[in-house]
């Protein structure tokens, strides 16, 4: 999807939330030593977002500035437990079969 994102204009815009975020699973796992405490967290988010993607003489390749796209989608973070100040990462993103 990325090799030819250098010569390409992208026109993305975060409309807003649908539904209120929804903590689909929680979990919280030792891995190899029992100090080492991880929490995972699954979230559901439906949004409504554009996207537009322009070639670099300016035609468009895909979507419309002016048609919003409702994305219902599941992102998983993770985080150590053993550092208080530390900072998660997203894991994972995916969106249910049969959604575009």
């Amino acid at each position: 999807m990325v090799w030819d994102i250098k010569y390409m204009t992208i026109c993305w815009s975060f409309i807003g939330s649908l539904d209120p975020r929804l903590v689909v699973q929680l979990h919280c796992s030792s891995l190899l030593h029992q100090s080492n405490m991880y929490g995972q967290l699954i979230i559901c988010m439906h949004t409504q977002h554009t996207l537009t993607i322009y070639d670099h003489f300016g035609r468009l390749v895909y979507g419309q500035e002016d048609v919003l796209r409702d994305i219902l989608e599941y992102v998983g973070f993770e985080k150590p437990l053993v550092k208080p100040y530390g900072a998660g990462e997203c894991m994972a993103r995916s969106s249910p079969m049969g959604t575009p």
